[in-house]
């Protein structure tokens, strides 16, 4: 990041920019202290302020993301809302961007995980809106790894719903209702793991949604099958199919 940085000509100094680096670094490689430790500010703002530079690259941000992955981990995270949601933003634009396609699987799998760790740590931080554009575009990935990634970004918005305001949890349920019939349209590509997350998040979200939010929201179940996906994906598949039958 540092070397990055320099040929870019971004401040701060390189050996500012080490020492404020190493020194997150620090703190989160210390996981038996996270109940004691908070996170630096400086080299957080840092990191925003390199995803949001033009000049870097979706090659050269990998490592930034990779930071803000283990971060939003960090329990402090939660106390640092603004920047979890700007990350998260951020992370969500260069997935957004057309040169980033479903074969891009480090940038893919790095910002996915980062969403996932933010949505399982500080859902209410995280833009509904702009994580449903970003993971819709990689349901049709062909590599394993983004495909369950992306499902457990849907299953942990889906967990988190509970500890977001009324109007948040239901921004996010319909995020998670276009974004869960998407990957459906496409679960014959998915694993049994990959699969059940996504039917599970679908499932919670039907659940808190009003009938006509879910017209037509059975329709996409069909492709599911117990060979490929297991009997645990069937018995979700039925769960849900009584679920619709009471809207």
């Amino acid at each position: 990041i540092s070397e990055t940085a320099a040929s870019h000509h971004d401040d701060p100094p390189r050996g500012t920019l080490l020492l404020g680096l190493n020194d997150l670094a620090s703190v989160l490689l210390a996981t038996s202290r996270y109940h004691a430790s908070s996170l630096p500010p400086q080299p957080l703002q840092l990191l925003l302020t390199f995803l949001r530079s033009e000049s870097w690259t979706d090659g050269e941000v990998f490592p930034l993301l990779d930071l803000c992955r283990f971060a939003v981990l960090h329990p402090d995270a939660a106390a640092r809302l603004p920047w979890v949601r700007d990350a998260t933003t951020e992370a969500c634009l260069r997935l957004e961007k057309d040169a980033v396609g479903p074969a891009d699987t480090p940038l893919a799998l790095t910002a996915l995980r980062l969403l996932g760790n933010a949505l399982a740590a500080a859902p209410a931080a995280v833009d509904p809106r702009r994580f449903v554009q970003a993971v819709g575009k990689f349901t049709a990935s062909p590599v394993r790894a983004v495909r369950l990634a992306l499902a457990t970004v849907l299953l942990n918005a889906a967990a988190g719903l509970p500890k977001m305001t009324e109007e948040g949890a239901r921004e996010a349920r319909a995020a998670l209702l276009a974004a869960g019939k998407v990957a459906l349209v496409q679960v014959g590509g998915y694993d049994a793991e990959a699969a059940s997350r996504v039917l599970l998040a679908y499932g919670t979200a039907i659940h808190g949604a009003g009938g006509d939010e879910v017209v037509g929201a059975g329709e996409v179940l069909k492709d599911v099958d117990e060979g490929r996906h297991g009997k645990k994906a069937v018995e979700i598949v039925e769960d849900i199919r009584a679920l619709l039958a009471r809207k």
